[in-house]
């Protein structure tokens, strides 16, 4: 499975800024800070995946 991860890093990137910006106007605490930069690595590792899993239907070589 091949993941362009290019693409991940650069919203990632927005993420990270959007809490550092949070956490330095006080409007975010750094949990919150640290629970939105690891809701976008979570989701850059395990939606790829998940979504080929989902799209791929059913096995038919599996007997039921």
């Amino acid at each position: 499975m091949i993941i362009d991860i290019r693409a991940a890093l650069t919203t990632g990137g927005a993420r990270v800024t959007a809490a550092q910006i949070g956490q330095s106007t006080g409007t975010i605490s750094s949990a919150t800070a640290a629970a939105l930069v690891l809701a976008g690595v979570l989701s850059v590792v395990l939606f790829p995946g998940t979504a080929l899993t989902v799209l791929a239907g059913p096995r038919r070589d599996v007997p039921r």
